[in-house]
């Protein structure tokens, strides 16, 4: 499984300033929340968005399935690629 990076920052040795690139690479660097939901706009069937609220660090849930088991059949097979993908890297 890949996991690719939609944006990432790099520093020119040159001036040392940052500067940000979109790019589609694997990458285990975190990824802003907003930039990981935008490119997944308009390529996906079904969807279930798991994450922790900024204000309280909550749990937020929510998933385009109007059927409880769907979603929950679609991050059962999800978290397996996820355990599937961690033992290629070790």
């Amino acid at each position: 499984m890949d996991i690719r990076a939609t944006s990432g920052i790099f520093l020119t040795k040159a001036d040392m300033t940052a500067k940000i690139y979109d790019f589609d690479a694997p990458t285990f660097v975190d990824i802003p929340c907003d930039k990981v939901l935008e490119a997944a706009v308009g390529k996906l069937s079904k969807v279930v968005v798991l994450g922790y609220e900024e204000t309280d660090g909550s749990i937020y849930m929510a998933a385009s399935c109007g059927n409880i088991a769907e979603a929950l059949y679609l991050l059962e097979k999800c978290k397996k690629r996820l355990l599937e993908f961690g033992e290629d890297q070790y």
